[in-house]
């Protein structure tokens, strides 16, 4: 499952660059002008390739215990949920929390879905004013 996840996230990585590469190249963002290379479109669809291959991987590896958890919803099936549990909070450590010996597991779980969240929040506010920076202006004519 971390080796899915890893590949999971470069297939990501890849199809990101290979996207920046042909806008770059094209210098606009109009479809009719966008013209990829050999070698975009090769990356480009091992990217993809990689990405659904990884997705379908992780969704089997994780089939059990959305089964485990089904049945403890709808029966009661308490036989199972030490697994369920061990393993949820397995998914909750990033990789290579284990490494960093100055914090507490906990501590470096919170500091590092806070760092996520801030990067998201600080990437909304740079999409948002960059919008009404650039958005042209209506005249009101009468």
């Amino acid at each position: 499952m971390r080796f899915s996840g890893l590949t999971l996230l470069f297939s990501g990585g890849l199809l990101t660059i290979c996207v920046f590469a042909v806008i770059v190249r094209g210098r606009s963002l109009r479809l009719n002008s966008l013209r990829p290379s050999r070698l975009t479109l090769a990356l480009g669809l091992m990217g993809a390739g990689g990405s659904l291959i990884c997705s379908v991987m992780l969704y089997v590896s994780y089939r059990p215990y959305a089964e485990i958890l089904r049945r403890y919803i709808r029966d009661g099936d308490e036989a199972s949920l030490s697994e369920l549990s061990n393993f949820l909070g397995a998914t909750q450590v990033p990789l290579g929390a284990p490494v960093y010996q100055g914090y507490s597991v906990e501590e470096f779980v919170f500091s590092f879905w806070f760092c996520v969240i801030l990067l998201c929040i600080l990437s909304l506010l740079l999409v948002v004013f960059r919008h009404f920076r650039h958005r042209t202006r209506a005249s009101a004519t009468i």
